[in-house]
């Protein structure tokens, strides 16, 4: 059975996911499968109905019920209390007795009885608690850890972490794999060892690769994507790609370790001179042809 963009389907080997596109008239379909996305062919794919509302893809039945448990963010800080808030002031008295309080009249014609407005109500907690707690409560309702406090919310791994820092340690170049089986953890490892290289003083960067996006053989597209998520924190202020490049350009010390390398070194000479346009950095982040 074609699928249609937007459908939730489940994969015998990966899981559960969302069609994100299609094509050949529904056949095969791009599956997100929230850390990484494949095409597959449809008759590997079990459709379980429409999970999200995709911009451009067709909108769910509306008769379709919402569901009946789903909680939203500002439900969340309702249920823990936002200190931040003063409580409701109360009805004022009269001759020792309270106001009526006015009630605007419910919409339409009829003599029916109108209803009262329920407007929420916001209750001051009994302590301080801070807005994390809630997106702790959200991100786990959602089915993730909070990617703010991931490194609070890990457990185990001992063994795994320290040959990471080992290896971080040993300046001779390589790479470490991380193997596992789907749901063994492995996307959540690499997000608590990129905080934790950061925090060491490393400069980290988070890539996702598509094989039928960025691959091996076109190495300029997998620059491009490791400089978008390129991340160094220099004196304690984190800076992207740009702006590290910047911090290093105004360092006299780059000339020694960076002065006769073939491509950054006259990008740098640029930069430290304030040369450098945006056509120049659209070329070093590898979103142009050319060369410098």
């Amino acid at each position: 059975m074609p699928l249609e963009k937007g459908e939730v389907v489940v994969h015998r080997a990966y899981g559960r996911g969302t069609v994100t596109a299609t094509r050949m008239g529904g056949r095969q379909a791009r599956v997100s499968f929230g850390v990484f996305t494949l095409w597959l062919d449809a008759h590997a794919l079990v459709p379980t109905g429409t999970g999200l509302r995709l911009v451009g893809g067709t909108s769910p039945s509306p008769s379709a019920q919402p569901h009946r448990h789903s909680t939203s963010f500002e439900a969340i800080l309702r249920m823990l209390g936002d200190s931040r808030r003063p409580p409701p002031a109360p009805a004022p008295f009269m001759s020792g007795r309270p106001a009526a309080a006015s009630t605007p009249p419910a919409e339409g014609a009829g003599g029916g009885r109108p209803r009262a407005r329920r407007d929420p109500v916001w209750r001051p907690n009994r302590e301080e608690r801070p807005v994390e707690d809630a997106t702790v409560l959200e991100s786990f309702r959602l089915g993730i850890v909070p990617a703010s406090q991931i490194v609070q919310w890990t457990v185990g791994r001992e063994e795994e972490v320290a040959a990471i820092r080992t290896f971080l340690r040993d300046h001779a170049e390589g790479a470490v794999l991380v193997e596992g089986a789907y749901g063994a953890g492995k996307s959540h490892l690499l997000r608590y060892l990129e905080q934790d290289a950061a925090a060491a003083g490393y400069a980290v960067a988070a890539a996702g690769f598509d094989p039928s996006e960025a691959t091996a053989a076109f190495p300029k597209k997998a620059w491009r994507r490791i400089v978008r998520g390129f991340r160094a924190d220099v004196d304690g202020v984190p800076h992207d790609f740009r702006g590290f490049v910047r911090e290093v350009a105004a360092r006299p010390a780059w000339r020694d370790c960076l002065g006769d390398h073939r491509l950054l070194g006259p990008f740098l000479a640029r930069v430290a001179k304030g040369r450098a346009d945006e056509t120049d950095w659209d070329w070093i982040e590898g979103r142009s042809s050319g060369e410098f």
